[in-house]
């Protein structure tokens, strides 16, 4: 017939037939994807629906498509086994065993997809974004990677799942020597995230690996962090547990950052009051009614100085009055948390008038700005009260 040989007019057919089911599935393949794209264009124009862009950046929907082909595939080259076309069996098997493959690697692209498009929608939920679950997405990926690769093999062979699972208690411990590092990651994860140690977004300081920086991401094995001259510092997640680390978000939380620095008081310069001290004070802001309170004795306000005889007053009680005034009446001065204006033991290099107070705005920039101002306030406004602060000749 056409010049063709008779015996190979079995093999042309299935050639013929096999190309004709490799069309349909293609086409197939086509349909759906344009089905599926259609489908998640209308998901968009819901505004309630905020997850129509995360399918799309998941690669989905192309992943999805390749299933529909490789099914119809599998599904009818067993038709391709008639009397006529005298095709060996074992030409079938192996065309599905080939399907198989495939469908089960695209089935694994579309479930990273699926619970790629759930760690994404999980991070923009509100009160949710900062809560590590990349460790916990990473576990579940490696588990299906393994069953995955477990069943690969037993199409390759030929043989049940069950007795290769059933051989791996002999390899288990070489399996948990290789995945030591993963496991004992996915113990730390666990333990971080269960007590809320640290979160995507915090500030941590880790000394050990000169690390002061915000938590960019926290994965199974490495936690990253930015450090504020912007470079990268990778760790491994168990640090975060086995060194010394300081997190930061409880002062964020509470809204008052401490300041807690001390003025060195030069002691030659501390002396008692005369009048021409108190005079000149004055006209110093909130020392007239201070002054007027303590030469009666008593002090009213958040002053620590209760009973003061004008023969007791000296420059430097004076000097804290004025300190706490100044302090009470800062804008930016938290007066609900410690508020402290003291004396610490004398040095070397003179007394310490420590200074342990609060700002209510914790944003670095700011804090350095108010930390700032009212230290540069307070060396200049103390020559006022004849002090002077030690500086080394």
């Amino acid at each position: 017939m056409w010049g063709i040989k008779t015996s190979f007019i079995p093999i042309l057919s299935f050639i013929i037939a096999f190309s004709i089911i490799i069309a349909i599935a293609y086409f197939a393949h086509i349909l759906f994807k344009i089905y599926l794209h259609r489908r998640i264009n209308k998901l968009f124009e819901k505004k309630s629906l905020h997850w129509g862009k995360s399918i799309i950046e998941a690669n989905l929907v192309r992943r999805l498509s390749h299933l529909v082909p490789a099914l119809i595939i599998y599904t009818t080259v067993p038709l391709l086994n008639a009397p006529s076309l005298s095709i060996d069996v074992t030409i079938i098997r192996f065309i599905q065993a080939i399907m198989l493959l495939y469908i089960l690697g695209a089935f694994v692209l579309v479930f990273n997809s699926v619970i790629t498009i759930a760690e994404d929608v999980y991070k923009k939920q509100r009160g949710k974004k900062r809560k590590p679950i990349k460790s916990y997405v990473q576990v579940i990926r490696i588990i299906v990677y393994f069953f995955s690769a477990i069943l690969a093999v037993s199409i390759i062979i030929n043989r049940s799942p069950i007795a290769l699972f059933t051989g791996l208690g002999v390899i288990a411990a070489g399996i948990t020597f290789v995945f030591k590092d993963t496991i004992t990651g996915f113990i730390t994860s666990i333990q971080v995230s269960s007590y809320d140690m640290v979160r995507v977004g915090d500030w941590i300081v880790l000394p050990k690996y000169d690390t002061d920086g915000d938590v960019i991401e926290i994965s199974l094995n490495t936690v990253k962090i930015q450090n504020f001259d912007k470079t990268i510092t990778t760790l491994p997640t168990n640090a975060l547990l086995s060194e010394g680390m300081t997190n930061w978000r409880g002062m964020q939380e509470a809204g008052g950052r401490r300041i807690k620095r001390s003025i060195l008081i030069d002691l030659k310069t501390i002396r008692f009051c005369d009048n021409e001290l108190l005079s000149k004070l004055t006209h110093v802001p909130y020392m007239k009614k201070a002054i007027e309170s303590l030469e009666e004795s008593s002090f009213e306000g958040r002053s620590r100085i209760k009973t003061l005889s004008k023969t007791t007053l000296t420059n430097l009680g004076l000097f804290r009055a004025y300190i706490e005034s100044y302090l009470t009446n800062h804008p930016k001065i938290h007066q609900e948390f410690t508020f402290l204006v003291r004396h610490l033991d004398p040095t070397e290099y003179g007394l310490p008038l420590q200074i342990y107070i609060f700002t209510n705005d914790t944003n670095w920039n700011h804090y350095e700005d108010i930390q700032s101002d009212i230290f540069e306030h307070l060396f200049s406004i103390i020559q006022k009260f004849d002090l002077q602060i030690y500086q080394r000749k």
